[in-house]
């Protein structure tokens, strides 16, 4: 007697879906062109409001801008805001001092950072300085695009103490529009947030 047997169905292979792809790109394409409407309608996103600086400790001028950036710090030197620049930045350290010393800032007024290279490293060698002049309020003095890294990247050293950031006008930024200028910022921000967990503030 031959027994029958009984066929097994095999279940059919099915191509992976692609819509779950397809969902994720579309959405990082979404979110690309949102920021994209943000950053060329609004640059500020990266700068910080505008204000009066009040008399303070330190002035700390920011390198890698040769002319506005020292050329405020004299000035706000000069207005009596403050009794010491430190003069931070590798390579433009001591252009910028001499410039400033030009426009009537004292020599011995200043204290030269000069080993840093990175707005990271600014605050980080900085940090001792203002500690030695027992600094609690600190203007800073850098550019508008700038303005809210350079801020975040202090207060991650020295949380305490109270910074006043003072910024060169838009005009002199010549190089790039508003929204290329806040591209390249917002880049560095994310960069900084997950490179040294400094947190935009």
């Amino acid at each position: 007697m031959v027994e029958k047997t009984q066929s097994v169905a095999v279940p059919r292979r099915t191509p992976p879906r692609k819509s779950a792809h397809r969902w994720i790109l579309s959405a990082i394409g979404l979110l690309l062109i949102s920021v994209w409407i943000l950053l060329e309608n609004s640059p500020d996103i990266v700068s910080l409001p505008e204000v009066v600086p009040t008399r303070c400790d330190v002035i700390v001028v920011l390198g890698g801008e040769p002319n506005n950036r020292p050329k405020l710090a004299s000035q706000l030197f000069q207005e009596g805001l403050a009794p010491v620049i430190i003069v931070s930045g590798t390579g433009d350290a001591g252009e910028n001092a001499v410039k400033m010393a030009r426009r009537g800032t004292p020599l011995d007024s200043m204290i030269l950072e000069d080993e840093s290279s990175t707005t990271f490293e600014n605050a980080r060698n900085t940090a001792p300085l203002l500690d030695h002049l027992h600094a609690r309020r600190v203007i800073l003095i850098t550019s508008w695009f700038h303005a809210r890294r350079a801020r975040a990247c202090f207060q991650h050293f020295r949380p305490k103490l109270n910074y006043t950031v003072v910024t060169t006008s838009r005009q002199s930024e010549y190089r790039y529009s508003d929204s290329s200028w806040a591209w390249q910022e917002l880049a560095k921000t994310g960069y900084y947030w997950v490179r040294y967990g400094v947190r935009p503030l």
